[in-house]
């Protein structure tokens, strides 16, 4: 199996578009330390498992790669990488409004926006409806690492209470 699509010899396909170094501790098994693994972004998600595969046999490089979160689909895994929860705010840098059906587009007096080389009309009836590039989504940058002390002091007999595992609710703590 490859990713070799019939194609005129004058067209490249790109199928990678990005390979990015990332930090982290694996879950499985017991790891203390922090590993570095090769984060890849596919320009068709769609592709996913037939690169998998490929990493695998070991088609790639001559070596095997094991794969990981792998197994996730794409829109939960965005969700992931851009830190975006269940109603939660979005921090966004840049937007881009659509402009209401049949009139000018709305004014905004807050934020920064941006014009756009051509107009999209709305999809739905809200007041507002914007347009983000993924790289504009400021989520991300409210992640902040996590302490490797244990949750449980087991001499002490007691548990850390300041620790929060579920970002989803920090809204709620913070309340």
């Amino acid at each position: 199996m490859s990713l070799k699509i019939p194609l005129d010899n004058e067209l490249q396909v790109q199928f990678v578009a990005a390979v990015v170094l990332v930090k982290g501790i694996p879950f499985y098994g017991f790891h203390a330390q922090y590993k570095y693994f090769l984060k890849v972004y596919l320009v068709d998600p769609g592709l996913l498992n037939r690169v998998v595969e490929l990493l695998s046999k070991g088609v790639v490089m001559g070596q095997k790669f094991d794969t990981f979160e792998s197994h996730i689909p794409y829109l939960p895994q965005f969700f992931i990488d851009h830190n975006l929860l269940g109603m939660d705010f979005m921090d966004l840098a840049h937007v881009y409004p659509r402009r209401t059906r049949g009139l000018d587009s709305v004014g905004m007096h807050q934020g920064k926006t941006h014009e756009r080389p051509f107009e999209l009309d709305r999809e739905s009836y809200c007041e507002l409806e914007f347009d983000v590039v993924a790289g504009d989504i400021m989520n991300r940058t409210r992640i902040s690492e996590r302490p490797r002390k244990p949750l449980i002091d087991l001499a002490a007999s007691q548990e850390i209470c300041d620790t929060k595992l579920v970002p989803s609710l920090r809204s709620l703590w913070e309340v």
